[in-house]
């Protein structure tokens, strides 16, 4: 399957999905993976994105993988990583909000570290909704 079968198999094409601009912005995936206690390695999300299950937003010095949800009641767009230049990310921000919205999704989601709280984020609509707690065991 080619990463553009598995974009529309996905919910229809994302901007920046291919394997050069994965390549292109693959330090900014690093650098949000390195907060991610390492449930999620950069093959395994070249290998979502190739398969569609996520979406590659690639900015020119930024980016954003999203994965769309599907709950029992609601389709969600969950913003899974994000990285890079805050100016750019946040003018990636409303295609893709749009882009989820025409795939069915009803809500945008995001977990992240806490310093997305001090981010453009909540001048945008976006307010903290839940705590994550999380120990070892």
């Amino acid at each position: 399957m080619t990463t553009a079968q598995a974009v529309e198999q996905a919910g229809g094409p994302a901007p920046g999905i291919g394997e050069v601009d994965f390549d292109r912005v693959s330090k900014y995936i690093e650098a949000a993976l390195a907060y991610g206690h390492e449930q999620l390695t950069l093959d395994e999300v070249r290998d979502f994105v190739r398969t569609g299950k996520y979406q590659l937003w690639a900015g020119v010095s930024s980016v954003i993988v999203t994965e769309l949800v599907d709950y029992p009641r609601e389709r969600v767009l969950h913003f899974t990583l994000a990285g890079g230049n805050q100016p750019e990310l946040r003018a990636m921000l409303d295609p893709i909000l749009a882009w989820g919205k025409s795939k069915g999704a009803t809500r945008a989601t995001l977990l992240g570290r806490l310093g997305w709280q001090r981010s453009f984020l909540p001048q945008v609509g976006w307010k903290t909704t839940r705590v994550v707690m999380e120990r070892s065991l």
